[in-house]
């Protein structure tokens, strides 16, 4: 995962960004899927908007956005939004992927069903020769 962190009318400071990426832990779970990350910190007249855009590496984009008077709130707003739309992304791309599991499942049980009912039927015939 790349990760950017950037500033427009703002310059970040080491300790801006070491919170920044502190914060961006929170995702780790997901760094498999996402090829890149940005984190864009806006100064404007009412207070800092932060950006974060995700890209996942099926081609779907994230943008979430927070603004607050406070920079370190911002970004802890934002992280949170973040952190919920790369679960519900994540959620999305295994959920498609386990009806295909879920269907072999159904047919590997199926056909332990039909085995079994095959040895049933079979151990009736042997008692009604008897």
């Amino acid at each position: 995962m790349n990760i950017e962190i950037r500033g427009v009318h703002y310059h970040i400071s080491d300790t801006t960004n070491e919170f920044i990426e502190k914060k961006l832990q929170r995702i780790e779970f997901a760094e498999e899927y996402i090829v890149d990350l940005t984190v864009t910190v806006n100064k404007e007249s009412h207070g800092y908007r932060v950006d974060g855009k995700a890209h996942f590496r099926w081609g779907v984009h994230l943008i979430v956005e927070e603004e607050s008077h406070e920079l370190y709130e911002a970004i802890e707003l934002m992280i949170d939004k973040l952190e919920m739309a790369v679960r519900k992304e994540k959620k999305k791309k295994v959920d498609q992927k386990i009806p295909h599991k879920a269907e072999a499942r159904i047919l590997e049980e199926l056909s332990g069903q039909v085995d079994l009912e095959e040895e049933e039927d079979e151990d009736e015939d042997e008692d009604e020769d008897e």
